[in-house]
């Protein structure tokens, strides 16, 4: 069995490596290879990415989660409440919302995953 993960291994992603493959140009490559799984707080923050001369590139994931390339996963507030009650506060503010949104979806998905995050 191949170590690499496929269509068949899903991967949750934070805002982070979103925007960095968009700015290399390697999206389409990416969507094309993973089941890329994400949650509504990154799909909301990953609105544009910047080259490197500072101009701003907007990015619109819609498309690609109308044609089922992306999944949109959902986490109810008892979801999340019970998420975050495995943890104090100290621990939890390290983290903005996409991330701490798809921590919460990576405890309940059921199966076996991989996530990605990239912290700037």
């Amino acid at each position: 069995m191949s170590r690499i993960p496929s269509k068949f291994l899903p991967v949750i992603s934070d805002t982070g490596p979103i925007i960095a493959l968009f700015k290399l140009g390697l999206w389409e490559q990416v969507i094309e290879k993973y089941d890329l799984v994400l949650v509504e707080n990154v799909v909301k923050q990953a609105i544009f990415y910047e080259k490197d001369d500072g101009t701003q590139h907007p990015i619109d994931l819609k498309p690609w989660i109308t044609g089922g390339q992306i999944r949109v996963a959902q986490v109810t507030l008892e979801q999340a409440g019970a998420f975050f009650k495995r943890f104090d506060a100290n621990y939890t503010e390290r983290f903005d919302e996409g991330e701490l949104e798809s921590l919460a979806y990576l405890t309940i998905a059921g199966k076996e995953v991989l996530i990605v995050s990239r912290n700037d």
